[in-house]
């Protein structure tokens, strides 16, 4: 079986922080969690002020709540945050965006890395990577 690494993950994260013409608004992060709750690999914006520490535990609280295949929102603090599961996975997708993020544009997003992350069902997590950084 073919092994993975989180940094595997971080060109595909990081197209969905690209910035929207019709919004000022931001993706704070994007990451990918074991079921644990416990990041795989996470991305942020260069020079946002968010920690990972709060995007860690914004990805620990939409694992508690429950994460499904579709795209559900939770608003945590003074953020807007998305959550799906990867199709044939344990493994789930959290966006943490800036309150007033367009939902259709965020739920589009995570439509997208969820099929093409779709492939990990063929792949084995490397623990000695899975803490997100």
């Amino acid at each position: 079986m073919v092994m993975l690494v989180a940094r595997n993950f971080d060109d595909l994260l990081r197209q969905g922080l690209t910035p929207v013409p019709t919004t000022s608004k931001i993706v704070h992060a994007l990451t990918i969690t074991q079921p644990s709750g416990t990041p795989l690999s996470t991305v942020t914006q260069a020079n946002d002020t968010q920690s990972l520490t709060k995007v860690k535990m914004y990805a620990l609280v939409a694992v508690r709540q429950g994460i499904s295949e579709e795209v559900s929102r939770l608003e945590i603090e003074d953020k807007d945050v998305y959550c799906c599961l990867v199709p044939g996975t344990q493994l789930g997708v959290v966006a943490v965006c800036e309150k007033g993020y367009p939902q259709g544009i965020i739920i589009k997003r995570m439509r997208n890395l969820r099929e093409n992350l779709t492939e990990l069902k063929k792949f084995e997590i490397d623990e000695e990577y899975g803490d997100g950084y």
